[in-house]
């Protein structure tokens, strides 16, 4: 796994600050600890390669309250995940400057506005300047889906091709409920820059309940409600609330940790992750055995 980052490096060490500069690297574990090898960005480029056996690159974009060590912890558990259900393509973190504290949800919103430009400028379109082209996919969760539609709504066409990415797939989605219905700005920054595109959402995510009702004004989240009828046709809507109520549901332990827990299940959870690759591989949403189709035209993850 590799990375890209925006954070500040102090006297050697990363810090929860914006940097001048994106720089590039490849985590690796010592012991319990994580620390990051860094490279230029041409020896990035040629770590993609040997980390790809098909020329596809998932590039993964983290949510508020992460550390960059939490960052390579969960990039490590994606990976395993999907190579498990044989997903061969590389996979790239955007490593954005959140302050890793719960409590810091207004801070890092505005640091992810401040930083999301990064993420095209310094990866979705090197990504794609190379030869060949990749088959670049991408995935988000909670405010990581905040920062890629707000890098997405920075730029025109760039490097000449209107669809970038293949699949997009957003988890606990933190944006407004009503920017995600068809014609608004969200679904249609993702209509025009994905061939398609799954949401998928938890009605149970006690995280997404908090900052409608207190931060946001009052306005609901998509990953807690999903998307709004009618959708593009190559936008899928996932439900995972049966999944994660009998896989999830109460098992960290205090309320607390199980409210972190309904929020960012996902990745430890082998069904969620054998849907993902088969999403990631192109197969067809309407057949997948992972789902079921629900009556007001949703489908429902349930392995």
């Amino acid at each position: 796994m590799l990375i890209f980052t925006r954070r500040a490096l102090h006297r050697g060490k990363f810090t929860d600050n914006a940097a001048s500069l994106t720089r590039y690297g490849a985590p690796r574990r010592a012991g319990n600890a994580w620390r990051l090898k860094q490279l230029s960005e041409a020896q990035w480029h040629s770590a993609i390669d040997a980390e790809s056996g098909d020329g596809t690159i998932l590039l993964y974009i983290h949510g508020y309250n992460t550390t960059q060590s939490g960052l390579f912890r969960r990039l490590a558990r994606i990976e395993a995940g999907l190579r498990a259900e044989g997903f061969r393509g590389a996979v790239v973190g955007y490593d954005w400057p959140s302050l890793g504290k719960p409590l810091s949800y207004s801070s890092d919103r505005t640091m992810a506005k401040a930083i999301a430009r990064y993420l095209v400028e310094d990866g979705i379109w090197p990504l794609l300047a190379r030869t060949p082209r990749p088959r670049l996919h991408l995935m988000a969760h909670s405010m990581g889906c905040y920062v890629t539609l707000k890098a997405l709504a920075q730029f025109g066409d760039g490097t000449g091709s209107r669809r970038w990415l293949r699949e997009v797939a957003f988890t606990a989605c933190d944006v407004d409920h009503n920017l995600m219905r068809k014609g608004a700005v969200g679904t249609l920054l993702l209509n025009n820059r994905a061939l398609r595109f799954t949401h998928y959402y938890n009605p149970l995510d006690e995280v997404l309940a908090v900052p409608g009702r207190i931060i946001n004004g009052g306005r609901r989240r998509s990953g807690r409600l999903g998307m709004i009828g009618p959708r593009y046709p190559s936008h899928w809507d996932v439900s995972c609330q049966a999944q994660f109520r009998r896989d999830a549901k109460g098992t960290a332990g205090s309320d607390f940790e199980n409210m972190l827990l309904s929020h960012s299940w996902w990745f430890d959870n082998p069904g969620f992750l054998k849907d993902l690759a088969a999403t990631l591989d192109g197969a067809d949403a309407a057949t997948l055995a992972t789902r079921q189709r629900l009556s007001n035209g949703d489908q429902r993850l349930l392995t």
